[in-house]
């Protein structure tokens, strides 16, 4: 097929190709060897394909009915994810301008648009939970929460209109081939019916409980507030907050389940972008392609990227606050308001992202800035309290406690007795000790879903495939093999986040294996700079064989979803339908 060798004779239908997938492939950097620029010219349009014809093939496994599926999901991303696709504009909006006015300078176009997004993001959860707690959102039958967006929009059309957007070079080099099956997975699971897929989350059991159970109460009370019947609205609710924003702007229940889910799968692209230009920047161009490409495949990425869920928004808000740490903005302040929009916001999505971002960075800043980190420090401490505050205020005025249910001995257990506090306690926290702690990393971690099953109660699925050994190599490998110190200084820094994450885990939580999500930015990005160390001859290939390798895990483990229990000459027998519930959001809920 001599079209594919040819830039010039697929003008026509590459540029509405290279406009659509700008938001979720890597940029293939201007000024690259032309003969390698016509050697992968057939990348992108290979990749929409792939991703397109993973889509259409994992639609298909619907079992014995709902045979107009590929209809559905098309009707689901062309309605509600258009909505969540809007939310995304607006935050974007918000980003470039919040980037212009703290002196973000657009040196690298790939690496800006991260940073504005990370930051529209972090603003348009602390605009949600304001407004939605004033009751703003819920103004004159949901205007409040239209203009909110239309405002966002506006301030991105004027970025763009005036020139100042960055510019983007797309053409992707061969590991962007690994990001299309996750896609393909992401656009059918997220067009799916909560409560249906991933067994390892019990059917998105959070998701029902309060992700999309919250917004639903708070249209009925007039707007964002604690429940007594409830404690995980006492919680920041920030991730929550923009899913009431999506109901309001779809207009029911059942609909802004749909679009909630759209919402969590386009942040978790945007977390893959954010990957691929912290990794860039530290090893270049084939490392940021890899990264983006392993971070997408890990199979967690992909359970959490398609629930109503807020540890997609972590991992994003963890990549643009390691890019923050590399560059200097003119002034203290500037630096400190940035790393504060963006830590606080990250607590504001799920509070245990106090030790998987917002410790892991300000580690980073030091090790980065040493002492002339602590200005900056200071400044995103006074901004991440300010950014709270919405949900300090919130909770005292409806408990009297500022952080219920947390540090009831300092603030006062609230409207709970001493035994309900005790009882919450003792489910949110580890009984394992130490060593039974370490023993439970090595099996929700490093060995989760292979081998044999440690309790026959949990799902034991391959989740995190092999990213944790490979990853964990890699950020060795660049740490000491690296003679420049320059180019050392990453590897062993985000060796220091990642030991930061672990050790948060093991001290502050449960011991869950979907906790230790956000570990993977830095372990993407170190088994990229593995990969990258390949022989010259074998590494773009190898490498990019490497990252397609491992994107189709996130297949296997989505084909052995949507268990169907069934009677086969007189033998229960389990028939796997993991597309069964695509478009059928409106039945689970009684609504058609």
């Amino acid at each position: 097929m001599p079209w594919l060798n040819s830039a010039e004779s697929c003008t026509l239908c590459a540029r509405p190709l290279k406009i659509c997938a700008s938001v979720v492939l890597w940029p293939y950097p201007d000024g690259m060897d032309a003969s390698i620029a016509r050697r992968t010219t057939y990348v992108l349009p290979a990749t929409v394909l792939v991703a397109v014809g993973t889509a259409v093939v994992t639609a298909g496994w619907t079992g014995p009915v709902n045979t107009s599926v590929l209809t559905d999901i098309a009707i689901a991303w062309g309605t509600q994810g258009a909505i969540a696709l809007l939310w995304v504009g607006m935050a974007l909006g918000f980003g470039v301008w919040i980037a212009a006015g703290l002196g973000i300078r657009q040196r690298r176009g790939h690496e800006a648009i991260a940073i504005s997004l990370g930051l529209g993001v972090a603003a348009a959860l602390t605009l949600d939970a304001l407004l939605g707690w004033l009751g703003v959102l819920l103004l004159g039958r949901g205007m409040g929460a239209w203009g909110m967006t239309i405002a966002g929009l506006l301030l991105l059309v004027l970025r763009v209109r005036s020139g100042l957007m960055p510019r983007l070079s797309l053409r992707p080099t061969l590991p962007v081939l690994g990001v299309a099956v996750p896609i393909g997975i992401l656009l059918v699971a997220a067009a799916s019916a909560p409560g249906w897929l991933w067994r390892s989350e019990f059917g998105g059991y959070d998701a029902l409980s309060y992700h999309l159970q919250l917004p639903k109460e708070w249209i009925v009370a007039g707007g964002v507030t604690t429940l007594p019947h409830n404690v995980y609205s006492a919680f920041p609710s920030f991730v929550e907050s923009a899913f009431l924003h999506l109901f309001i702007l779809a207009g029911g229940e059942s609909r802004g389940a749909i679009a909630a889910q759209c919402l969590a799968a386009l942040i978790t692209l945007g977390g893959a972008w954010a990957v691929a230009a912290l990794a860039r920047r530290i090893a270049g161009d084939l490392a940021g392609a890899l990264a983006a490409a392993l971070y997408l495949a890990t199979p967690w990425t992909v359970v959490v990227g398609s629930l109503a869920y807020n540890d997609g928004f972590i991992g994003l808000f963890l990549a643009v606050g390691l890019l923050l740490v590399g560059r200097t903005q003119r002034t203290a302040w500037q630096s400190g308001a940035a790393l504060g929009l963006l830590l606080g916001a990250a607590c504001g999505a799920k509070l245990t992202a106090a030790g998987f971002v917002l410790a892991p960075v300000i580690v980073a800043l030091v090790l980065r800035r040493k002492s002339r980190a602590v200005a900056p420090i200071a400044g995103a401490a006074v901004t991440a309290t300010v950014v709270l505050l919405p949900w300090l205020l919130r909770n005292l005025l409806a408990t009297g406690s500022p952080t219920f249910p947390f540090a009831s001995g300092l603030f006062g257990s609230g409207w709970w007795t001493a035994e309900q506090v005790a009882i919450f306690r003792q489910a949110h926290s580890s009984h394992d000790g130490l060593g039974g702690a370490i023993g439970r990393l090595w099996s929700q971690w490093c060995a989760f879903g292979i081998g044999a099953a440690p309790s026959p109660f949990e799902p034991w699925i391959p989740q995190w495939s092999a990213l944790p050994a490979v990853g964990m190599t890699g950020l060795l490998v660049g740490w000491f093999v690296t003679r420049h110190r320059r180019a050392q200084f990453w590897p062993g820094a985000l060796a220091a986040v990642l030991g930061v994450e672990l050790l948060f885990w093991l001290l502050a939580t449960h011991l869950q294996s979907r906790f230790l999500v956000p570990t993977a930015v830095p372990l993407a990005v170190g088994a990229a700079l593995l990969l990258t160390k390949l022989p010259r001859a074998m590494r773009p290939l190898g490498a990019s064989a490497a990252a397609v390798l491992a994107s189709i895990v996130p297949l296997v483990v989505y084909s052995g979803e949507g268990i169907i229990p069934t009677m086969q000459n007189g033998a229960r027998v389990d028939l796997n339908a993991p597309a069964l519930f695509v478009g059928a959001a409106a039945m689970c809920t009684g609504d058609g």
